[in-house]
């Protein structure tokens, strides 16, 4: 059943014109082709887009839901796992219109004072994570003394 309200959303955003042209293009591969991976829409459309110019349409189309997560897949050429999107039955929603930041206003210290909270604690993981592989490393190809020396 739900290829057929994919099918009756599809006609409709068509016929409407709901969508922009690059997001068309992402959104009709999606539905004749899908469901697939950001990097294998790409590669369908390499020829007339960027990778990030795909990867913001994707964000665009999820936030206005038309697409959504399906599952996950694992990538043929990088071998690592990738999420699979596919085309949902309903209408496209009105994106909020992006407003222009501006520095110093009520509220943003609270938002400023998380991230750098965040931003430290993602560097400790970090230095924990190297210092975990420099371990691994040392385990895994261990050095001789006397070699090292020269």
């Amino acid at each position: 059943m739900t290829r057929k309200t994919s099918i009756d959303a599809y006609n409709e955003i068509k016929r409407l014109g709901l969508l922009p042209e690059r997001r068309w293009e992402v959104y009709d591969l999606l539905y004749r082709k899908g469901p697939l991976t950001a990097k294998a829409a790409w590669l369908m459309l390499a020829p007339r887009s960027a990778t990030g110019v795909i990867a913001t349409r994707f964000s665009e189309l999820c936030r206005q839901g038309a697409i959504e997560v399906v599952g996950d897949t694992i990538d043929p050429g990088s071998k690592f796992k990738a999420t699979l999107w596919d085309v949902t039955g309903r209408l496209p929603a009105k994106l909020a219109p992006k407003t222009a930041r501006s520095r110093g206003t009520a509220g943003e210290g609270s938002e400023i004072e998380t991230l750098k909270k965040d931003n430290e604690q993602l560097r400790t993981m970090l230095r924990l994570l190297n210092t975990r592989y420099k371990k691994l490393m040392a385990k895994l190809y261990p050095v001789d003394a006397t070699a090292a020396s020269g």
